[in-house]
């Protein structure tokens, strides 16, 4: 199961293996290609 993919936004999707206890089941990766860094996004 690949739990990565990419949004039509252009961020990338991370679906978590275990949902959190408030119901979110993925986050948000935002990715920066100018210092080819991540940031997690809330």
């Amino acid at each position: 199961m690949q739990r990565l993919s990419i949004t039509k936004q252009g961020q990338v999707r991370y679906e978590l293996k275990t949902p959190y206890r408030d119901g979110t089941d993925y986050r948000l990766v935002r990715m920066y290609s100018s210092h080819q860094s991540i940031s997690l996004a809330n």
